[in-house]
């Protein structure tokens, strides 16, 4: 039996040539529930991709207060989106710890600034020298935005997505997509009539 039979999971991740361990080559595969959701034929090509549950996560036990308090605020309105289910509440909560992290570290800047003075032993200025803080920002703020991609936590994200409002999050992606394709369909006809 061959090692790709025994992990395929593992073996469309990596590759080996020449005895070394690749990365898989190219863009990571957009979901099929994206896929559906734009309204994309190939949102029909995988059918054996795995769909948790559409149920709220509890908040994953490593949560401060303040975190807790960041996942009590978004996570029931990701949820209702149709964004979170009952195998991503690790992940969103780690989104919460970024978000906190971010807070404390533009507070700390807010109050001391981004730079700071470097002085010698005689108290003489040597140069002005930028808080790891603000980088630690920046590469939070990055954090942030590629996490939140994932959940549709920014406009960007949204736009991809194709949820029909009227409806409401209580209809699984196969029910969205057929409600999505017959609107189109009657949408085509009235044109057509016209």
């Amino acid at each position: 039996m061959s090692a790709t039979s025994l992990y395929p999971a593992q073996s469309m991740q990596r590759r080996k040539i020449n005895n070394f361990t690749m990365g898989a080559r190219g863009p990571k595969p957009t979901p099929t529930a994206i896929l559906k959701g734009r309204g994309s034929w190939r949102g029909d090509i995988n059918k054996s991709e795995p769909t948790p549950v559409l149920e709220m996560p509890d908040p994953p036990p490593f949560l401060d207060m303040a975190a807790r308090a960041e996942w009590d605020r978004l996570a029931p309105a990701v949820f209702e989106m149709g964004c979170l289910t009952a195998v991503d509440g690790v992940e969103f909560g780690m989104y919460c710890c970024l978000l906190v992290k971010w807070q404390e570290t533009r507070a700390f800047l807010k109050t001391n600034g981004e730079t700071y003075v470097q002085r010698d032993k005689l108290g003489a200025i040597m140069k002005i020298v930028r808080f790891p803080q603000a980088e630690t920002l920046r590469e939070l703020q990055a954090d942030i935005f590629r996490t939140g991609d994932r959940f549709g936590l920014n406009p960007a994200a949204r736009t991809r997505l194709n949820v029909l409002p009227e409806h409401g999050s209580h209809m699984n992606g196969n029910q969205r997509q057929g409600e999505a394709r017959k609107h189109k369909i009657q949408a085509r006809e009235a044109i057509l009539r016209v």
